[in-house]
């Protein structure tokens, strides 16, 4: 018995395959799903699933954030684009600035991404989630604040710079996230 879960247990035989057996059942999973999820520390296996959220996380939720982000301004600067005559440019991309997060995500999965201890999963983990936590909130805001610039800038053009600024704002709370995960 490698692992008990509730009033199952996680086996392992000869063949190293594994099966969650209950009273009555046994389900073989030839390799799989549990062997992703688990790796062996001494006579123990271990959830891998820390890690992988942890290394994985600033990608995945920097991406989440991105879309939203990228999804809300976009809407708006169609919407714009209906209103103005000129200056579809700006408006497009004033409405990818949220992709950046993404970008920042992908970087700090590489620089996380490295052999897993039992003691630097904790702190890959805490790294992980909250970095992409901060960059999937700051992506969903910038995304916000472009969506009002491009509404604001489309009845009055000449304000359009000063009314990214509040975006800009938002991405360099996005690059205070990314450099303290790389730090």
């Amino acid at each position: 018995i490698l692992h008990v879960v509730g009033a199952k247990a996680l086996v392992k035989n000869h063949d190293h395959c594994f099966a969650f057996v209950g009273r009555n059942e046994k389900k073989p999973l030839h390799g799989g799903i549990v062997v992703l999820l688990l790796r062996q520390h001494g006579d123990q296996y271990v959830s891998r699933m820390p890690d992988a959220v942890g290394i994985y996380g600033p990608t995945a939720l920097g991406g989440i954030g991105s879309i939203i982000g990228c999804a809300r301004a976009g809407q708006a600067a169609c919407g714009a684009m209906l209103d103005v005559e000129s200056g579809y440019g700006r408006l497009v991309g004033l409405s990818a600035l949220p992709s950046s997060q993404m970008i920042y995500g992908i970087v700090v999965m590489f620089s996380l991404n490295r052999p897993v201890t039992i003691e630097s999963a904790p702190g890959l983990f805490a790294i992980g989630t909250l970095t992409g936590l901060a960059l999937m909130f700051s992506a969903m805001f910038q995304g916000a604040c472009c969506a009002s610039a491009i509404n604001s800038s489309k009845s009055k053009p000449e304000i359009f710079g000063l009314s990214a600024a509040p975006a800009a704002i938002v991405e360099g709370f996005a690059v205070f996230a990314f450099i303290f995960a790389l730090v």
